[in-house]
């Protein structure tokens, strides 16, 4: 099932449109000044290549070799010294930084890097929040003229290091470098699509829409790079995004009239010469995936000296949906969309005898609803995810997908003998024809739902996840290190370097991440924030807190809590981040602190997730005087709140992962039938780097004083706790709630 990979052929016809517009000297010489703010490249001005004098000694000091970027790496033999000095506290970061402070862990952070990229190596680093990972991976980097693709978990890391944390560097060095900013083909405007919209070929549902299509039609003629993150006045979440941007199913790659115009197109060719390329890790996994299925290392990424992960934590879980494959009834969707407006205007004469075009293309949208709709009846909710192993009663659903397979054949057989007169026509078909085959296995598989399946080659489970109007059918291996190891070997000549703040786990270990991902025989540090924690903060247990093993009610557990936490967010005057494992947790704890509040008279104002935005929220917290935040998982990352307006974290559970996810639960099952235990394997490793991110909201300066509050027993009474106990800062850590009061009211009896 190749198609569900995600890319393929448009995919593959866009990367050599980029490449032969590489080859075009007239449209580089004509266009490509055009082009300049395709992908962020760096607009800060250049200082001479860095030179500096140290207590009025007139002997220049250069960091490198200015006319070796962009030529290929080039190792001086005093490489690693050159590193050295940049990080020294008389050096160009530090004159060039007010706030730069010369830092021993990142001095050694960088100089590893070094030694990955002169031997093509393996480097694992954790380094904690304040050590100043972005100049250590990137400035050695940029004094050996290496390429390098540095790639995130989400599109915040890629625009701060591209619209601050690399313009400071180079600022600071006088480090020349031509950087990309690549992101997948979502985040694009089509123009094709903007056509069709304009034709009436692509419906606008709601009157919001067509709001939004106004603003995005006047953005289209004044744009050069395309960025929906530049349309201004639509929201992230507008219905009108699908309609305006492209998918691989629905791309026209180079049939398209705009190819040569195309913004993913021209985004690659900015990638294709940069030398720095920031991308995110469902970019470089899609881009891995197809190399893997091509036997190639080209393809949409150029070849590099280096692969930089940032926010490396978060790869194996990313790189589980990117060696697997995906059929959406979305997708299906969209390509009868696509045919339809085609053959009913050029060949609307040629439907099948005693039917339309119309009616074949409603009748498989109709089916696919049906599927849907189904899944309820089989107890597939909205908003679950299933293995098909344990449903049961799906033969009415199955039946509804049977028959748009059926149409949908029918549809592609008509449509056939058009295709030689219609491109865009055959692009489809083509597709379709890929999809059908998708179909009809699920098709076969489904009707064997609720039975355990033959055993594979290879572990792997197939699942459904189903909202209110689609349905995923998804492959999933249960074990990815072989084909992301194959990934680096076919890069062979590259270094590849891992970093996060949360990789490690216990005193240092990154076994899980290594054999998660298959990696071998690469060097291994991790170095604690550069904070004082142990004085900065302080980590309590209340003791009297329910223990989870013995089964208390989750609404008896969170009362619990709140009520033994009152007093100390009372103490710090609300200020706090109450993070809860759960959304019934969160909307019960949220209830009681409005309890309390009441109850006590206090002027505390209590945000919830759910009830705005993020963004609104986040503005509100950093505004409010006494605010508190209760939110779940997706506030536990990527929240960087300095000083006193965040003084108190307070996280309701040790968060281990959710048996009900049909991968993980299927993942555990495999390991524990060959004897292992994948509790300690998986839960326990995955529970630590979760903690460590959520705790990694408290202290984020020298200067920061916070309180961490954990209510989980657990952590101090069970034998895996200890593990979980080492992973975390520093922090001075009791279990007397006195002891707590006074860390917080004598501040100076603890420096």
């Amino acid at each position: 099932m190749k198609s569900g990979l995600k890319g393929g052929r448009a995919d593959q016809e866009l990367d050599e449109i980029a490449k032969s517009l590489l080859a075009d000297e007239s449209f580089l010489a004509d266009d490509f000044e055009q082009m300049a703010h395709i992908t962020t490249p760096i607009e800060a001005p250049m200082i001479p290549f860095a030179e500096f004098e140290k207590d009025g000694d007139t002997a220049k000091k250069s960091l490198g070799d200015e006319s070796a970027v962009g030529q290929g790496a080039v190792f001086p033999g005093d490489y690693e010294e050159r590193v050295r000095r940049a990080f020294a506290s008389d050096g160009p970061l530090a004159q060039a930084t007010t706030s730069f402070v010369s830092r021993p862990a990142q001095i050694e952070f960088a100089l590893a890097v070094a030694r990955a990229l002169q031997s093509k190596g393996k480097l694992l680093a954790e380094a904690g929040t304040g050590t100043g990972k972005t100049f250590a991976y990137l400035t050695p980097a940029l004094i050996a003229g290496c390429r390098v693709i540095v790639s995130t978990a989400g599109k915040s890391l890629q625009e701060q290091l591209c619209r601050k944390d690399i313009p400071a560097l180079m600022r600071a060095c006088g480090l020349p470098a031509n950087v990309a900013l690549l992101k997948g083909r979502s985040n694009y405007l089509c123009r094709h699509r903007i056509n069709m919209c304009e034709r009436g070929e692509i419906t606008l549902a709601s009157r919001e829409a067509v709001e939004d299509f106004r603003r995005i039609r006047i953005f289209l003629d004044r744009t050069k790079t395309g960025d929906i993150n530049d349309v201004s006045g639509v929201a992230e979440d507008s219905a009108v995004w699908p309609s305006v941007t492209s998918t691989a199913g629905n791309c026209l790659g180079k049939h398209c009239q705009h190819a040569r115009e195309c913004f993913v197109t021209r985004a690659r060719l900015r990638a294709q010469k940069a030398n720095v390329i920031v991308v995110n890790h469902h970019l470089f996994l899609s881009a891995a995936a197809m190399e893997l299925e091509g036997g190639q290392d080209d393809g949409m990424l150029p070849r590099v000296d280096a692969v930089i992960f940032d926010e490396a934590h978060k790869l194996p879980e990313i790189a589980t949906n990117y060696f697997g494959s995906e059929l959406s009834t979305t997708a299906i969707r969209e390509i009868v969309d696509s045919m339809r407006p085609i053959l009913m205007g050029k060949f609307r004469s040629g439907a099948p005898k005693g039917t339309s075009w119309d009616d074949i293309t409603q009748t498989i949208k109709k089916s696919l609803y049906d599927f849907v709709l189904g899944l309820e009846a089989a107890g597939v909710l909205e908003g679950d995810s299933r293995n098909i192993e344990t449903i049961n009663g799906m033969q009415g659903s199955t039946q509804h997908l049977e028959n748009a397979a059926l149409v949908l054949e029918v549809l592609l057989e008509a449509a056939a003998p058009y295709v030689e007169m219609s491109e865009d026509l055959g692009v489809f078909v083509e597709s379709g024809t890929a999809v059908l085959q998708d179909i009809k296995q699920w098709v076969i598989w489904l009707k064997h739902a609720g039975m355990p399946m033959p055993p594979e080659q290879k572990p792997l489970v197939r699942w459904i996840s189903r909202t209110r109007s689609e349905a995923r059918l998804t492959v999933t291996p249960l074990d990815i290190a072989e084909p992301f190891s194959q990934m680096m070997k076919l890069r062979k000549e590259t270094a590849w370097v891992f970093t996060s703040a949360t990789m490690a786990v216990g005193e240092g270990e990154f076994k899980h991440f290594t054999q998660a991902l298959g990696i071998e025989g690469a060097e291994e540090h991790a170095w604690n924030s550069p904070f004082d924690h142990e004085n900065q903060a302080m980590l309590y247990v209340p003791p009297d807190m329910p223990n989870l093993k013995s089964g208390v009610a989750r609404d008896e557990f969170t009362d619990a809590l709140i009520e033994q936490v009152w007093p100390v967010i009372d103490m710090v005057q609300g200020r706090a981040f109450v993070l809860c494992t759960s959304y019934r947790g969160m909307e019960r704890a949220a209830e009681q602190l409005r309890e309390h509040i009441a109850a006590n008279g206090r002027d505390y104002t209590v945000l919830v997730q759910r009830e705005e935005s993020k963004e609104k929220l986040l503005d509100k917290f950093r505004h409010e005087q006494h605010p508190i935040l209760v939110a779940t998982m997706s506030f536990w990352e990527g929240i960087d709140i300095k000083g006193d307006q965040l003084s108190l974290v307070i996280i309701d559970k040790l968060p281990f992962p959710n048996r009900e996810d049909p991968v993980f639960d299927a993942r555990c099952k495999w390991l524990d039938s060959q004897g292992q235990s994948s509790f300690n394997i998986l839960s326990v490793p995955a529970a630590a780097i979760a903690l460590k991110q959520g705790t990694g909201r408290l202290i984020r300066s020298e200067a920061d004083r916070g309180i961490l509050i954990i209510g989980d027993v657990r952590l101090v009474r069970a034998g895996y706790g200890k593990k979980i106990w080492q992973s975390l800062p520093p922090y001075t850590k009791t279990l007397k709630l006195e002891r707590l009061m006074q860390f917080w009211n004598e501040p100076d009896s603890w420096q």
